[in-house]
């Protein structure tokens, strides 16, 4: 599995169409909305490191849920909706 200069999976192929959301802009948005609702302080953590932390695991998750598809052979809703 290949990695990006992020440390994380590139996109496989089947991931290819799906065009990559502007992370630094969503990084920033979330900061901005865990701010907004006071979960840092909830947390005792600074913004920015949960809203680093929501980025990265969703990234993870990504990369997840493709191996667990590519091992399984499972298909995309996409996939499957271009089958019928």
């Amino acid at each position: 599995m290949e990695i990006d200069p992020t440390g994380f999976p590139k996109a496989t192929p089947e991931q290819a169409h799906v065009p990559e959301p502007d992370l630094e802009m969503f990084l920033g948005d979330l900061e901005i909305l865990l701010n907004r609702h006071s979960v840092d302080n909830w947390t005792d953590t600074p913004d920015y490191i949960l809203a680093e932390h929501l980025t990265s695991t969703l990234r993870l998750y990504r990369a997840t849920m493709s191996t667990t598809r590519q091992a399984n052979g499972w298909k995309t809703l996409r996939e499957r909706l271009n089958q019928q």
